[in-house]
């Protein structure tokens, strides 16, 4: 419908839903595929906000297939286009979906701030579930580092 009616944010919306359910059904591969046609809109229409939505879904996608590194460059990308944009919940969310990917790799340290970062913005903004996530996966991480450090003694 949004094809033939030339409804290019509403075709990238679908894109991005289509993508999300995909993730939700662990089809991460095609779940990527519907969010890079979602991208691919949104950078033909301008919409930076959209684009560092898509960046991130991406991000999430492919650390759910354990590409942490392609992950991290995603997710680096939507922070900055959230910065750009002032989506300060954007940033926040990016900020957490970033923190899980470095936590992913063994960057604790890198990880726990980021997850702090999340938390002060999710609270800025009054998103009370992102801050709570991002509460959740910093005391993961805080668990993860320690028996990391125990390990190394």
């Amino acid at each position: 419908l949004c094809i033939a009616n030339r409804d290019k944010n509403g075709e990238g919306r679908a894109y991005r839903n289509m993508g999300a359910v995909l993730q939700e059904l662990k089809q991460y591969k095609k779940a990527i595929e519907a969010y890079e046609k979602g991208l691919n809109i949104a950078r033909e229409t301008g919409n930076r906000k959209s684009e560092g939505k898509v960046m991130s879904n991406i991000g999430v996608a492919h650390d759910s297939l354990g590409h942490h590194d392609i992950a991290i460059k995603f997710h680096e990308k939507a922070q900055e286009i959230a910065q750009e944009v002032s989506n300060r919940k954007g940033l926040g969310i990016s900020s957490e979906n970033l923190a899980v990917a470095c936590g992913a790799i063994g960057h604790f340290k890198k990880s726990l701030k980021l997850h702090q970062q999340a938390i002060a913005l999710a609270q800025e903004v009054g998103d009370i579930e992102g801050e709570e996530t991002a509460q959740a996966n910093m005391e993961i991480t805080h668990d993860a580092f320690m028996k990391y450090r125990r390990a190394l003694e």
